[in-house]
């Protein structure tokens, strides 16, 4: 089954989406896969990596593999999504491409819908937001191998790369010492086809039930017109995440009555109205200001041997490259914290907001303190004159003048590369 993978078109379409240094040419591709259906390639020990997620100072744990291998499961991800299409829930999100816009579009157009059904307005539904811990991670290796298409388990080549890869309970540390691992190894590029069909089932069994409802990765939500039935499969969800070895996240499971607000995917919903949801908004402050505190103790105090003391113009406009790097840089998939907010959002409440938040940072930086007289010591001329950008502006030129706001994004994506990638 494997030997489609030899397609050029195939090869091609995946290197249409990726940078230069995440190819190789296709005769070295060829040689690779020709290896791998012979069974004859011998797989190194995934590299496990400590990610700092943006605007947060936790870390995500993923792994990979030279290029040439990443190249191959990026290819081979691409291949089973489309093999196996139809046993992919249209409830699964990130799947075929679709964005997180696309993904709450998607629900919302499934609540209205269900709504004019039911003849029961969306503001008297109940609903249940569950998250899975660690879920990439916690997917047990050997229930994934039952649960994938019997076309896959009966392919030897592919039985051999999964014994080297996901099976494998080894990997190398930064310091190139071997360690152990286990779980469906996020960031592995073929973990998003693994991700999808793990639970498939349980995804195929609630949108039958017709109700409004949707996966993204570990991110479930779904909502009922009856308290009862939402309970009984609350259960039914609960048990079946037990069987498959994984375990709720109770502190992030919250239960949605009529009316309330809800969250998803990092947007807050309310009625009709979507904004950037009030945990997010609170990442991105608490990081803000972290940067922004020391960032003025290199004023005042100096840093580095010997120390040196910033002036207070540099510091202020580090701060400001920081804050438009991550919230305006695009990355290797060429998306970005703007890309992601701004097609989904219909207000502008907490991007107003966080502008003011940043405004008063930046000046806090210049001046040590928060006072009135910020706004006569750096007024809004200089901090736009230091690189400042206001997010209210950008999100009007997104939706007024999109050509404008597309070339902003591009003179960011042709800086140098950013160290901490971003992650919603």
């Amino acid at each position: 089954m494997l030997n489609r993978l030899k397609d050029v078109r195939i090869y091609q379409r995946v290197a249409e989406s990726l940078d230069p240094e995440e190819l190789i040419s296709y005769e070295e591709y060829l040689s690779l896969v020709d290896a791998i259906l012979r069974c004859e390639h011998h797989w190194p020990p995934a590299r496990r990596i400590e990610i700092r997620k943006t605007f947060s100072q936790k870390r995500r744990i993923v792994y990979n593999y030279p290029t040439s291998e990443m190249f191959v499961l990026r290819v081979l991800n691409y291949y089973l999504f489309r093999r196996f299409k139809r046993l992919i829930s249209p409830a699964y999100f990130p799947s075929q491409g679709r964005s997180p816009s696309q993904c709450l579009d998607y629900l919302l157009e499934r609540l209205e819908r269900y709504s004019r059904v039911n003849e029961c307005p969306t503001s008297d539904l109940y609903g249940l937001h569950m998250d899975i811990s660690d879920y990439f991670n916690s997917i047990d290796p050997d229930r994934l191998f039952e649960r994938l298409p019997e076309e896959l388990q009966a392919d030897e080549a592919f039985r051999e790369l999964y014994k080297q890869t996901i099976q494998s309970n080894i990997c190398l540390l930064y310091d190139g010492t071997v360690a152990k691992r286990r779980g469906g190894m996020a960031g592995f590029p073929i973990a998003a086809f693994f991700a999808a069909i793990y639970l498939s089932e349980m995804d195929e069994h609630i949108v039958k039930l017709g109700i409004p409802y949707a996966r993204y990765s570990d991110d479930i939500l779904f909502f009922n017109s009856d308290e009862n039935s939402l309970t009984a499969l609350n259960a039914y969800l609960e048990q079946f995440l037990k069987d498959s070895g994984l375990v709720v996240n109770q502190p992030k499971t919250v239960k949605i009555n009529p009316g309330e607000p809800w969250t998803f995917i990092g947007f807050e919903v309310h009625n009709s109205t979507v904004d950037i949801a009030p945990h997010a908004e609170e990442k991105i402050k608490r990081r803000i200001g972290r940067w922004a505190r020391r960032l003025r103790k290199r004023v005042e105090q100096g840093y580095g041997r010997p120390l040196r003391r910033s002036s207070p113009e540099k510091a202020a406009a580090a701060l400001i490259r920081r804050i438009n790097r991550a919230l305006f840089k695009p990355i290797k998939d060429k998306y970005c914290w703007a890309r992601w907010a701004f097609p989904t959002i219909n207000t502008t409440k907490r991007l107003e907001a966080l502008d003011v938040y940043i405004q008063e940072k930046i000046r806090y930086v210049y001046t040590g303190r928060y006072s009135r007289a910020n706004y006569r010591i750096l007024p809004y001329e200089r901090l736009a004159a230091m690189g400042y950008k206001s997010l209210m502006k950008l999100y009007h030129l997104y939706q007024y003048r999109p050509d404008d706001y597309q070339a902003f994004l591009d003179g960011f994506a042709a800086e140098s590369p950013v160290i901490s990638p971003i992650a919603q």
